[in-house]
């Protein structure tokens, strides 16, 4: 038996695509923090069939399967709860280190990079990063020219790498999740800032504020993969028009 507890996190997006985390508790484990992870995952659907012969206006329309998943597991903590540079630098490297061993020797891309899968728990007094949320892993084995599954099924964020967006690297590979945490770092380093422990709050890392608009702000307001691709070309190339690279 579970008890829900307040949200965690809930990612805005068209229904049946969303991720909410949850707070919960049980009598199973007293004594253990937990969260419940509520997604809808790609999968394949019977239902789909009664859709290969439809018709409409625009004369496209794409279906895809998904399935209803909920993961309890323990608690742990989101990268901007940290209140020091060092922790937040050490969890990165962490996360970086996870993610390279799972493609080495467990054989395992993640695909999912983002600032709210970048967490961290606390033994005996120290930080470590965790790598979490692999609703999108995908075994490398099947990771070959040719192969299209796995790309098809990729939900587009703002992390998501810049070919895969547009259209120009049909395979998700390794490079492409490096790119993704490239995307973690500079949107931590950009949109928010450390907040010390004060008689106001617990401190931690915060939303910046004073600015009129938040650095790559449109890269989170796109409808679709081709505006956000097309937003996050302009970005680059007005940096290398300031002769930043």
């Amino acid at each position: 038996m579970l008890t829900y507890g307040e949200v965690i996190s809930h990612e805005p997006s068209p229904a049946g695509r969303s991720t909410a985390v949850l707070h919960a508790k049980s009598p199973t484990w007293k004594d253990i923090d937990l969260v419940v992870k509520i997604s809808w995952t790609g999968s394949d659907r019977k239902v789909v069939s009664l859709l290969d012969n439809a018709e409409f206006v625009n004369g496209e329309y794409k279906y895809e399967r998904r399935t209803l998943r909920i993961i309890v597991q323990e608690r742990l903590y989101l990268l901007k709860t940290l209140t020091n540079a060092k922790d937040i630098a050490q969890v990165l490297l962490d996360v970086a280190c996870i993610h390279r061993w799972l493609w080495e020797k467990a054989e395992i891309l993640h695909r999912d990079l983002s600032l709210n899968n970048t967490t961290y728990r606390i033994i005996k007094g120290k930080v470590y990063g965790v790598l979490t949320d692999f609703d999108l892993a995908s075994r490398t084995a099947p990771l070959m020219p040719g192969y299209t599954k796995t790309s098809e099924q990729r939900i587009g964020t703002p992390y998501t790498a810049h070919g895969l967006l547009d259209g120009i690297d049909a395979l998700h590979i390794y490079r492409h999740d490096v790119e993704s945490l490239f995307y973690v770092m500079l949107i931590l380093a950009t949109h928010h800032e450390i907040e010390t422990p004060g008689k106001e709050g617990s401190g931690g890392v915060r939303t910046r504020r004073g600015l009129e608009e938040l650095p790559y702000q449109e890269w989170f307001d796109q409808s679709s993969y081709k505006a956000l691709a097309s937003f996050k070309q302009t970005s680059f190339s007005r940096l290398g028009e300031l002769n930043l690279f």
